[in-house]
């Protein structure tokens, strides 16, 4: 593109300049050979100028159709992070399975220890109040209950966390060619700078901080899936920078919805772009949520009244 730029500045220039040249040699000189030379190379340049802007704008077109997909592309890519979601608290989670890790080395866990106890008291008030299972069998329901649990936190973590290796392995080379390529002839700081800050520099961040966190993701599948306290707090970090989470409640249910906030945003930026490169208005899409979630905390009381 910066080719095409060059050319354009340059055949406008040698036009102007042999039209001036021109004129000097007619009306001043009265040199008739010096004065058709000048028309002859002003025809020429002319031509050229008309041609290198038809072709400029074709490049200009194509270099931020690249751009625009090659952002596009690296977005979808990163949509594929799997959102880690409990209804226990990251605080209750994390202190059980650190307690677990520094407690047995064979990771089995303690029955006498406070963070387990924290944490089968959350989840006993809500089976007690959402299953109608008479004692004994209500004991062991929830204790089998709860290993199944603990054994599910600890495959969903897993998942995210190889989510995340994935989209760590991204190579934006390409976005940073398509980028480059970038030179336009009017307003070039203005729309680059726009392009750099609304889009490009939020996508480098956010894979930096991914691969900050993934150095830590590596070593816990390489030790055999140690330290899921650790991990809970990293994926926590993340989810709270990069994603939009509502919480509600009340006294039966327990309802979260989840945006992929960030990545919407540089969506509707990218979508911008987009109405920019083929002269459209832009108008920002309404987000739909990544998730919906609800879990029962409560079973609502029937009240059968007696019509006479």
């Amino acid at each position: 593109m910066t080719t095409k730029k060059k050319l354009v500045v340059t055949t406008c220039i040698l036009s102007v300049f042999s039209i001036i040249m021109a004129i000097f040699f007619n009306y001043v000189f009265h040199f008739e050979f010096w004065t058709n030379f000048s028309f002859a190379i002003f025809g020429s340049a002319l031509l050229g100028f008309i041609m290198s802007l038809v072709e400029y704008r074709v490049e200009r077109k194509r270099a931020l159709e690249e751009y625009y997909l090659n952002s596009s592309k690296l977005i979808n890519f990163f949509s594929k992070a799997k959102y880690f979601i409990s209804i226990a608290p990251s605080e209750l989670l994390i202190n059980y399975y650190n307690e677990l890790a520094n407690s047995n080395p064979m990771f089995n866990a303690n029955d006498n220890s406070s963070a387990k106890e924290d944490l089968f008291e959350f989840m006993h008030n809500i089976w007690i109040n959402t299953i109608d299972i008479p004692e004994p069998d209500f004991s062991d329901f929830e204790k089998q209950e709860f290993d199944k649990f603990t054994e599910n936190i600890k495959k969903e973590l897993v998942e995210t966390v190889l989510s995340y290796i994935t989209i760590s392995e991204t190579d934006l080379s390409q976005l940073e060619m398509a980028y480059g390529n970038l030179d336009f002839l009017f307003g070039n700081r203005k729309l680059r700078a726009k392009v750099f800050s609304d889009i490009h520099k939020p996508l480098q961040e956010y894979k930096k901080y991914i691969d900050e966190k993934v150095y830590h993701f590596r070593g816990f599948m390489n030790s055999q899936y140690n330290n899921f306290g650790v991990i809970i707090k990293l994926i926590d970090d993340i989810q709270l920078k990069y994603f939009k989470i509502i919480n509600t409640s009340d006294e039966y249910m327990f309802r979260i919805t989840v945006y992929k906030d960030f990545l919407d945003k540089i969506t509707d930026n990218t979508n911008w772009l987009k109405c920019k490169i083929y002269h459209q208005n832009h108008t920002e899409d309404k987000h739909t949520p990544l998730i919906g979630y609800q879990e029962m905390l409560k079973l609502k009381s029937i009240i059968v009244k007696n019509v006479r």
